[in-house]
């Protein structure tokens, strides 16, 4: 899995995520414009622009400017207004302006979200679980983040989530009890879980062609 570094941060990107990174510091091409005010697209244009943002070291003017060129559309008002007129970290202010798209009075319907979350069809662990993370802290406005992370109801609808049958039993198993080491075991599984149906192909197929050869020597058998 890629790895990338921006002076002391290091971020884990999935194959998919890294080509999209690639592509968008190519050249004079920066990252993706938003235009949509979606929760899942925020939180996964979010995700794509932090990383580069980390990758190329920007301060915070550097970024604000990047800001203002991606936005576009129903988010361009606000992302551009906090972009123009905030400072800080980067992940500060995209909280910030995560705050102004998503205000705590849709916190219910933010609550209603997270009950029913799926992990979609393509969706990669790392991405549900920020999407996840994402999903609760709008659902849980008040709640301080650094106890995010032992929360059981959170851990409990990631795992409840998961597409992979196989991968919610193991981490089931497992019982977490952290967010960030449940992301770690859910990768862990869903390793293992690939390599048994990889072994379990291997085995179907080798039965297979003994069956066939066996056939093979009863017909001829026949035959003869």
């Amino acid at each position: 899995m890629p790895r990338i570094h921006g002076g002391n941060v290091t971020l884990s990107l999935n194959d998919d995520q890294a080509d999209r990174i690639a592509r968008a510091i190519e050249g004079d091409r920066k990252t993706p414009t938003i235009e949509s005010a979606d929760i899942g697209i925020w939180m996964s244009w979010r995700q794509d622009f932090e990383a580069v943002a980390t990758l190329n070291n920007w301060e915070w003017r550097r970024a604000a400017l990047e800001l203002v060129h991606a936005a576009g559309g129903e988010v361009k008002g606000i992302i551009t207004e906090m972009a123009l007129s905030t400072s800080g970290p980067v992940p500060f202010v995209l909280d910030l302006i995560e705050e102004q798209l998503f205000p705590r009075e849709e916190a219910p319907m933010f609550r209603e979200l997270l009950t029913h979350a799926q992990q979609n069809p393509g969706e990669d662990i790392r991405r549900w679980h920020g999407r996840i993370w994402s999903l609760y802290m709008r659902a849980h406005p008040d709640t301080p983040r650094d106890k995010v992370d032992g929360c059981a109801e959170l851990i409990e609808v990631f795992i409840r989530g998961l597409s992979c049958g196989d991968t919610k039993a193991m981490l089931r198993k497992h019982r977490p009890t952290r967010f960030a080491s449940a992301l770690f075991a859910a990768r862990c599984a869903q390793e293992d879980v690939s390599a048994q149906r990889s072994e379990a192909r291997s085995g179907l197929f080798e039965e297979m062609k003994r069956n066939a050869r066996e056939q093979h020597t009863r017909c001829n058998a026949r035959r003869s």
